[in-house]
């Protein structure tokens, strides 16, 4: 059963990927944030929105991720 541990690794680095991912945003979002409300109201609103999109967009990557590995190593 090599192949099991292989796809168990993969699992594994995926998730790390992953958690690494949301602590860079977790990290960055709040600059974004400050410049974004500096730059005024409408700046804001239009950042936040896009911010909002994108992360619901990488939140589904990320779950289309995790099922995809999961099924490898189940």
């Amino acid at each position: 059963m090599p192949h099991r541990v292989v796809d168990a690794d993969l699992h594994d680095a995926m998730l790390v990927a992953i958690g690494e991912t949301e602590r860079a945003l977790a990290d960055a979002l709040p600059a974004v944030a400050d410049l974004a409300a500096q730059a005024g109201p409408d700046v804001d609103a239009a950042v936040r929105r896009r911010v909002t999109e994108s992360l619901t967009r990488l939140e589904k990557a990320m779950q289309g991720l995790v099922s995809s590995a999961a099924r490898f190593t189940s």
